[in-house]
């Protein structure tokens, strides 16, 4: 049974609102400068396996010889661009650059990274087998910086076996076992450590840990890693302070971020600041919070096609108290759960760490996308407790709250949050909510090495590669025909008036003839008319806004078929359907077999 109270409590309101703010780094950051270069080490290779011995030695010596406050340089030379090296160790006050264009990849050789238990490229009960690619132990003022690319190639062959650094860890999570694979960058009791403007891609498990840091700052960092890719988390402070993540751009199989706190101690003091996030599981805060989490501010932040959106996860075996975490300015879509907060991360877990969230602050949030909205605190005596001021969630999302006290306002908050042991306060007001317009942007590109290296055509020779010649003809290379096609000129571009054959409304009286609830009972009958008539042309099926949810199989026909929208805003059309990879034959049947129960042959 829901129990809700609505009431003002403007003094509680101003008291997280002004508890929050402090929330950050306390350093004074500003953009990172590359050290003077100590030495210059050339490429002398232009892919990982070019057929010379690694450069580990080379590396490492430069490394170790490089006085404090210089840098170790990685250059091309002669079209050379590639360098391969197994595990390397960060001196302190030492910076690592690399020049844009350069590659430094990870070698996929296991012996490169084993503890000495040669289990690295297994799976075991422990997976601690393998050392880091770069580790910084008890350094000073050290970094790694630069325009080029760090490779971890997670998902290449690992080297004597028939699996990728990534399908042994899908492996594990298969078996219930760990995985032994190596992790990019792993920094440790350090202080003042900068990454700028460096690439990493492809790490076989996360890129960047912090683990009793203090003073961390990331800048200008590009992070580019399969959204398929298991245990690839972006970057995480782990018992760390003072640390700051700003103009980043992340995307990855995990956590795009995540801040978590174990035995080694509190993480506190904690800036991102003007980011881009996408593919991945989100900003998050845990799932280890056991050693207290405080102090994060979260400000300036895009998020689209990420699983969760602001995100804390614990659980009793690893809870903590999380406290004074204010979310500012934040604009996320295609997000499926874009308010994330949870109290029972592992629904198995045993233990009495229990999670505790308090003084949580959103304000000026908005989601262009609907999802999932969970709010959920452990029970009445530990109670999520949250502001939300200007906090708006388009379409119609599911909400999950439990065990909470939220405050609401004064900026409007939609949808109004209800759920079971929910206490709600305040006075939020309506309107539209924080605009989104221009806050999203594509993963950038990697900087090009010199135009003048790049073949450039004649106005003439350009013209072969116009839209109007490359779309001319159609069919296999060497039997092409020729059928002329300006997708400028057609209807849907053109915005012509279009004659809808079907319409879907999930929220009408189906007829069975023309008007559907579901997309695919449309498609089922436009083939069964198709096949009976044997028109070729085109059939548009008009689909209203709302939620569909269910599979959509459209088979090959001779006519054609468009489903189209008339939203303005194509985001209140969706249609979804809850199936991944790990989804067996059986459950598929089950779930979805109905659906195509009375479906033409052809589907």
């Amino acid at each position: 049974m829901n129990r809700i109270t609505i009431r003002r409590l403007c003094c509680l309101s101003f008291w997280a609102i002004t508890s929050a703010a402090s929330a950050q780094d306390t350093r004074t950051v500003s953009e990172p400068l590359v050290p003077p270069v100590c030495s210059v080490l050339i490429a002398a290779r232009n892919t990982p396996n070019a057929g010379r011995a690694d450069d580990t030695q080379r590396i490492q010596d430069a490394i170790n010889a490089c006085g404090t406050g210089h840098a170790v340089r990685l250059a091309i030379a002669n079209g050379m661009s590639a360098f391969v090296s197994g595990a390397l160790v960060l001196k302190s006050g030492v910076t690592l650059v690399l020049d844009v264009g350069v590659t430094l990849f990870a070698t996929t050789d296991p012996h490169a990274y084993d503890r000495g238990q040669k289990s690295c490229g297994t799976n075991n009960t422990t997976g601690k087998g393998c050392r880091p690619f770069i580790t910084a132990d008890r350094t000073r003022g050290s970094g790694i910086m630069g325009d080029g690319v760090i490779d971890g190639q997670g998902g290449q062959l690992i080297d004597g076996k028939m699996e990728s650094w990534w399908q042994i860890a899908r492996r594990a999570q298969k078996e219930q076992t760990r995985q032994n694979v190596p992790r990019l960058i792993e920094i440790s009791n350090s202080t003042d450590f900068n990454l700028y403007r460096i690439t990493l891609r492809n790490s076989p498990n996360f890129h960047v840990t912090l683990n009793r840091v203090d003073g961390f700052t990331a800048w200008g960092v590009k992070i580019d890693t399969p959204a398929d890719a298991r245990n690839t988390d972006g970057i995480d402070p782990i018992s760390s302070r003072n640390v700051t993540i700003a103009h980043s751009f992340i995307r990855t199989g995990d956590d795009n971020v995540a801040i978590k706190a174990g035995g080694n101690g509190p993480t506190e003091n904690i800036s991102i600041l003007h980011n881009h996030f996408y593919n991945g599981h989100g900003m998050s805060i845990g799932s280890e919070t056991n050693g207290g989490v405080r102090n994060v501010l979260v400000e300036n932040l895009t998020m689209e096609g990420a699983t969760s959106g602001l995100r804390i996860k614990s659980d009793v075996s690893r809870g903590g108290h999380v406290s004074n975490v204010r979310y500012r300015h934040v604009c996320l879509t295609n997000v499926r759960a874009p308010l994330d907060i949870d109290t029972r991360y592992d629904k198995k877990a045993a233990g009495n760490k229990i999670p505790a969230y308090r003084d949580i602050v959103f304000e000026h949030v908005r989601s262009m996308t609907p999802g999932r909205i969970i709010l959920r605190g452990f029970n009445s005596a530990r109670p999520l407790m949250a502001t939300l001021n200007d906090v708006v969630i388009d379409g119609n999302p599911m909400m999950q709250i439990e065990h909470a006290k939220l405050v609401l306002g004064p900026g409007p908050v939609q949808p109004l949050p209800a759920g079971d042991d929910a206490e709600v306060s305040g006075s939020p007001s309506n309107g539209p909510g924080k605009s989104c317009d221009g806050a999203f942007v594509p993963f950038p590109i990697l900087p090009a090495l010199s135009s003048s290296k790049r073949p450039q055509l004649t106005s003439h020779d350009a013209e072969t590669y116009s839209y109007t010649n490359v779309l001319k003809t159609t069919g296999q290379a060497g039997s092409e025909s020729s059928d002329p096609w300006d997708p400028l000129s057609d209807p849907l571009a053109t915005g012509a008036t279009l004659k809808t054959n079907y319409i879907v409304d999930a929220a009408t009286t189906a007829t069975g003839k023309t008007v559907f609830k579901t997309v695919q009972a449309a498609v089922n009958r436009a083939v069964s008319e198709q096949a009976a008539s044997g028109s070729q042309d085109r059939i548009f099926i008009h689909v209203k806004p709302g939620i569909y949810r269910e599979l959509l199989y459209v088979p090959p026909m001779t006519a054609p078929i468009t489903l189209v929208g008339f939203d303005a805003n194509a985001a209140h059309t969706v249609i979804s359907a809850n199936l991944d990879a790990l989804v067996v034959g059986s459950k598929y049947s089950q779930s979805f077999g109905a659906q195509f129960a009375s479906a033409p042959p052809e589907i």
